[in-house]
């Protein structure tokens, strides 16, 4: 059984964005574009919440102090 860390997500998030950053959506019809902006949205998504789960495990508040 293989598990798919935060990292990962986070590479496969990232390397999305990279791999349509550099399009042009004016060229684009209205479906492509549309895409585009949705591949962008969902992986920052993506890495927002890995980033706050990992925030959170290593600045988790301590209850006892």
């Amino acid at each position: 059984m293989e598990f798919t860390t935060r990292e990962d997500y986070i590479a496969c998030a990232y390397y999305s964005i990279s791999s349509v950053e550099g399009l042009d959506t004016g060229m684009m019809n209205k479906t492509d574009a549309l895409r585009v902006k949705r591949i962008i949205r969902k992986s920052l998504r993506i890495i927002d919440q890995c980033v706050n789960e990992m925030y959170d495990e290593l600045f988790e508040d301590d209850e006892d102090g």
